[in-house]
């Protein structure tokens, strides 16, 4: 007996009509439905940052945007129904893959039909979770760079780094409010001419200045931000420390930002930190952590 004729190939070879129209069109049906709900609950999970971002919140508080999206997706469900019996299932669904604001119908509808039923009790959880929400992790530098306030903000710094890389006390007088006030790292406290006067007594230069691993916070006409100053240089020909955190607190005037106070602090472990002190050196009463 031929090959072609064995019964190992009959058994192997898949009948003629396998894929009917029958059971393609069904496929489809639920093909697209899936499409439909994971793209909308693609666009939803994308869009979490940058509400977070823009909305000031915590993700905490924007963790209930894709709940409120399950309720709104599943109370669409009963209005499928209802509106397949209206009108027709071809109907609704054709009109919902056409329609953008009722992508989320076509999956419901699917569950209308015949070849559906399994459908319906899988894809409103499975499909909304198919793609993980996307956390909100901090940049390293600035948020919402996207937005004209994150801009004036970062224009701003780069415009008050190099005036102080400089010296340029004439720059600086106009980047600092009238009652500007400064707070060092060893806690002393200075005005905005004994600032200035670091520069003009020519006892403090730089060699390089810059602002890292920046954090904004911008409400309204104030904006608060925190940063790592990474210096060299030196003052009365003393070297300066070389990394600072500063809190830079920030006033918007007539359109335009103006520095209003400045908190600096060392950083442990960085060169011309003080020694982090000890449990053995430190003052009766310090023992616990800081």
């Amino acid at each position: 007996m031929g090959e072609a004729g064995s019964p190992a190939a009959a058994v192997t070879q898949p009948p003629a009509d396998a894929l009917t129209r029958e059971i393609i069109a069904p496929a489809i049906v639920v093909v697209l439905g899936a499409i439909m709900t994971i793209l909308d609950a693609t666009i939803v999970n994308v869009a979490l940052p940058t509400l977070g971002r823009d909305l000031h919140a915590s993700i905490a508080a924007i963790q209930w945007v894709p709940t409120i999206y399950l309720l709104a997706f599943a109370s669409v469900i009963p209005l499928s129904g209802w509106a397949a019996d209206r009108f027709g299932a071809k109907t609704v669904w054709l009109a919902s893959l056409g329609t953008p604001p009722l992508w989320p119908t076509p999956s419901a509808s699917a569950s209308l039909s015949p070849s559906g039923s399994a459908w319906s009790r899988w894809c409103p959880r499975s499909c909304c979770l198919a793609v993980p929400p996307t956390p909100l992790v901090p940049r390293d530098e600035h948020v919402r760079k996207e937005s004209p306030m994150a801009d004036s903000i970062q224009a701003f710094l780069d415009e008050w780094s190099a005036a102080e890389h400089a010296g340029d006390t004439e720059r600086l007088e106009a980047l600092l409010t009238h009652d500007f006030t400064a707070v060092g790292p060893f806690g002393f406290i200075l005005p905005k001419q004994a600032w200035l006067a670091r520069h003009r007594q020519g006892g403090l230069t730089y060699d390089s200045f810059s602002l890292a691993e920046i954090q904004t916070r911008a409400h309204d006409a104030a904006a608060i931000v925190t940063t790592r100053n990474n210096t060299r240089g030196n003052y009365q020909g003393h070297p300066i420390p070389e990394a600072t955190r500063a809190t830079l607190v920030l006033l918007r005037d007539a359109g335009s930002w103006r520095l209003a106070a400045i908190h600096m602090s060392f950083i442990a472990g960085t060169p011309g930190a003080p020694p982090i002190p000890s449990a053995g050196n430190r003052p009766e009463g310090h023992g616990g952590a800081a």
